[in-house]
Order: C-alpha cells, then structure tokens, then sequence
C-alpha cells in the first residue's frame, strides 16, 4: 500500500525505527516523508523553532545510512500546531 509517513523525528528515536520498518517491509510503498514539530518540546531539546527542520534532517540521515538517499522526498512539516481550527499556517520561505 502507499504510505506517507509524518512523524516528529526529532524527538525519541520510536519514529526513526518505525520509518526504518516502514522503508524495508513489502508491504509498505513509502511515497513521502514529513518532519514535524514536537507536540510537547520536553521530550527533546529545547524548541528553537526548528524542530521540523531537525526531523526532516535525521530523516535524510537515516536514509542514507539505509543506501536509500534520494528514493523518497522528504519535506519538513509546520513548525507549531494550528492557533484555531479554522486557520492555516503560512509556510516560511
């Protein structure tokens, strides 16, 4: 089946070694990837407002330490939650 995988990568390592199971089972057709921020920053370090940036990054890592650089896109997420349900975030440039 196709996947998208998002994920806050950046936190404990739970969802890297989840994305790895997804990248290498059959059954899995990984299309993308997306990091995004910590919903509860004490879980890692400190929020700096680039915790999606540090998550797309250890994504990319981990890829090329599986040979797989390059074989899925990966993009970084919203950097915080939704203020309300009936706004969106303006993506940074």
């Amino acid at each position: 089946m196709r996947v998208i995988v998002d994920n806050d990568f950046a936190g404990d390592p739970d969802g890297l070694f989840q994305l790895a199971h997804a990248l290498r089972s059959p059954s899995a057709d990984v299309r993308l990837i997306v990091g995004s921020h910590l919903h509860s920053p004490q879980d890692a370090e400190p929020d700096d407002g680039h915790q999606a940036d540090k998550a797309a990054a250890k994504v990319r890592e981990l890829l090329g330490v599986m040979g797989l650089a390059g074989r899925v896109p990966v993009v970084r997420g919203a950097e915080g939650c939704l203020a309300a349900r009936t706004g969106a975030i303006r993506p940074r440039p």
